[in-house]
This record gives C-alpha cells, sequence and structure tokens, in this order.
C-alpha cells in the first residue's frame, strides 16, 4: 500500500512541474509577443497586419496558461 501512495505522489509532481513548465512558458511567450509587437507598432502608423498577428498568436497563448494554472490549482487544492 506504501509503494502505491508512494507512486501517485510522484505522478502527482510531475503533473505539477509539467503544469508549472507550461504556465512559465507560456508567460515568457505572452510576454515576449506584448513586447515585439510593441517595437513593431512604433516603428509602423497603425498596420492592421501587425494587430492581427499580434492577437492571433496572443489567444493559443493565454488557452496554454489557463488550461496548465487550472491543473495547477487542482492539484495543489486537492493536495
Amino acid at each position: 500500500m506504501r509503494g502505491v501512495q508512494e507512486t501517485l505522489q510522484n505522478k502527482e509532481l510531475a503533473v505539477l512541474s509539467i503544469s508549472l513548465f507550461f504556465a512559465c512558458l507560456a508567460l515568457f511567450k505572452l510576454a515576449c509577443d506584448r513586447v515585439l509587437c510593441l517595437f513593431a507598432s512604433k516603428g509602423k502608423e497603425e498596420e492592421p497586419e501587425v494587430e492581427r498577428v499580434c492577437g492571433r498568436s496572443s489567444r493559443a497563448w493565454m488557452l496554454v496558461l489557463a488550461s496548465s494554472s487550472f491543473t495547477t490549482l487542482i492539484v495543489l487544492l486537492y493536495n
């Protein structure tokens, strides 16, 4: 029984670490995109193409951030 409990704790730690990794990756990517969009819009006067590209990639990374944050929250609350 003790071996099963240790295995479950190891799996919980693995899920938590992977979720935190993806959350940090998504935050880093969103911050980089925001900075790059800021500098791209400074050089050019209100191009709709820059706004479209910046908004499209942000939605996918926001979904990654939300799902990994919810997974981390569930694991932490369950423990």
